[in-house]
């Protein structure tokens, strides 16, 4: 993992030649991909769509990332995606819809995300979102597999940020897919 580098702006490009990553000797999580506390941490190098049995990519408090590269979508084994407190991050590239394996996208303190790409649309997976007030819906392209996927999603709201987005949910699950949906977890929190 890459952990506390604050002064970091970029990866180093050589990142893309790593054969075996691992969480500190911990192989339960396969090989996986842990960028904490880079606080000006701009961007990631495209080389990291060769890491290609990569299965968890990890990314918290990167306050200034502000794009994840289109090459992403290379990572054919990524399992899990998650994406906490990058506060510049706008949009996840649309190349997100070719990781047929992944399952599990968490997205939380992101402020400035205003919409997730329609090509989710093609994936099966759980959905947990988390502080994103500028993000208002989930694209209507996700809910068009109604009859095909089980939905599993988890909103909190904190401080009433997210309202429209559990409206746009809600309304859109009822409509499209109210028998498919295995779990819809919503939770309410303020700062004291």
């Amino acid at each position: 993992s890459i952990r506390g580098c604050h002064n970091l702006k970029e990866l180093p490009k050589e990142i893309g030649n790593l054969t075996k990553l691992g969480c500190n000797g911990d192989n339960r999580y396969g090989d996986a991909l842990k960028i904490l506390d880079c606080h000006n941490l701009e961007e990631l190098p495209k080389e990291i769509g060769n890491l290609s049995n990569l299965t968890g990519l990890y990314i918290r408090d990167c306050h200034n990332l502000k794009e994840l590269p289109k090459e992403i979508g290379n990572l054919s084994n990524l399992t899990g995606l998650h994406i906490i407190g990058c506060h510049y991050l706008k949009e996840l590239p649309k190349e997100i819809g070719n990781l047929s394996n992944l399952t599990d996208l968490y997205i939380g303190d992101c402020p400035n995300l205003k919409e997730l790409p329609k090509e989710i649309e093609n994936l099966d997976l759980d959905i947990r979102l988390y502080n994103c007030p500028n993000l208002k819906e989930l694209p209507k392209e996700y809910w068009n597999k109604g009859a095909t996927r089980n939905y599993r999603i988890d909103i909190e709201i904190k401080n009433g940020d997210n309202v429209e987005l559990l409206k746009s949910t809600l309304d859109s699950a009822i409509s499209n897919s109210a028998n498919k949906i295995l779990a819809l977890h919503l939770r309410q929190f303020d700062d004291d």
